[in-house]
């Protein structure tokens, strides 16, 4: 994917139950603005104002967020319908069983029942 020049990149942390916090950087990689915003239009403008503040003029933003629940959408249909690029980052995905984290006991024969969450169950007996 090719950005867009000149371009910034804005970092969005979305909370849930608390604001998103934002982090814009420029061309050269210097942190320009952080700032807390929440899912309102003039919450997200002014976000959208100060990533733009001191950028020179026909400046896009590329808008990154991780998709946690529903919160992505508000923000991505804001910066979407003004022109912006928004990408949405996966998490990588938990392994299936909770003994493959280090630090938890593994399962041994001493457990014949199967770990909730997880997909491999012991041989019984």
């Amino acid at each position: 994917m090719q950005l867009p020049s000149p371009g910034r990149l804005l970092g969005i942390d979305l909370g849930i139950t608390s604001d998103h916090t934002a982090v814009v950087i420029d061309d050269a990689g210097s942190i320009c603005a952080r700032r807390r915003a929440r899912s309102t239009v003039a919450s997200l403008a002014a976000l959208e104002a100060a990533a733009l503040a001191t950028a020179e003029l026909g400046t896009q933003l590329v808008v990154v967020v991780e998709p946690t629940g529903s919160a992505w959408l508000p923000v991505a249909v804001f910066f979407g319908r003004r022109g912006h690029t928004v990408l949405r980052v996966t998490r990588p995905r938990p392994p299936t069983c909770a003994g493959s984290w280090p630090g938890t006991p593994r399962a041994t024969a001493s457990m014949p029942r199967p770990w909730l969450g997880c997909r491999w169950s012991p041989p019984l007996g």
